[in-house]
């Protein structure tokens, strides 16, 4: 079985590191970033795969959709992205109106939230 390739973009480290394990220990294979700029080619160049999903926290989506949207344009498929915010967070108005948005999930939230939230995305 091929294992689902994911994105996750997190500037915190000790959040990155915990939620990689979690995306690991839910059977994805995971390249994790700090920042957004660039992330989509710097993981390819990195890890040598596009990736199936881009998990990130709402201050990257941004800098992820204006990526995106530039891909968009060599043909490549869209991408689907899963929003990370805070609760008391206002989230950008670029995170409402990006199209490739599936699903947004609340921090903090457990192994089980997470794997409910990637859930049916293709």
């Amino acid at each position: 079985m091929v294992r689902k390739r994911i994105l996750f973009v997190e500037d915190d480290e000790m959040i990155r590191e915990a939620t990689t394990g979690m995306l690991e220990n839910l059977g994805y294979e995971v390249a994790s970033e700090k920042s957004g700029k660039g992330v989509i080619s710097g993981s390819i160049q990195k890890n040598g795969w596009t990736p199936d999903l881009i998990l990130a926290e709402s201050t990257a989506v941004a800098s992820i959709d204006e990526e995106m949207e530039e891909r968009a344009l060599g043909c490549e498929p869209d991408i689907p992205l899963v929003v990370i915010a805070v609760p008391w967070e206002h989230l950008p108005r670029e995170t409402s109106t990006t199209e490739g948005v599936r699903s947004l999930i609340f921090k903090p939230f457990t192994k089980e939230e997470l794997a409910e939230a990637l859930r049916g995305i293709p």
